[in-house]
């Protein structure tokens, strides 16, 4: 999904708060080229403000749900085993 939303122009990138490593290790493992670690949920609204163009936000998490809210479109995965945080469900479009 990534390759194929990729050549067709589509910018995927990465903005999470967990450290630069781990942000780096899944970012070349999906084949993402751009991305962000260690970002507060302001600063991730904040990179969401900057980009100015339509966009479509997957989040699974408390830090995300300010995020999911102010994206176009917000997905929001539900884990399925209890521990889905709700404010991230509820500031989304689409749950998973």
């Amino acid at each position: 999904v990534i390759d194929s939303l990729q050549s067709r122009g589509i910018e995927i990138e990465i903005l999470s708060g967990d450290a630069e490593i781990s942000t780096s290790r899944i970012s070349s493992l999906l084949g993402i080229k751009k991305y962000r670690s260690r970002l507060s949920p302001e600063e991730k609204k904040e990179h969401l403000v900057e980009v100015r163009l339509p966009t479509l936000v997957v989040g699974d998490g408390v830090n995300d749900a300010l995020m999911l809210k102010s994206a176009d479109i917000g997905v929001a995965f539900n884990r399925g085993d209890g521990t889905s945080i709700e404010s991230s469900l509820t500031g989304s479009d689409v749950v998973v």
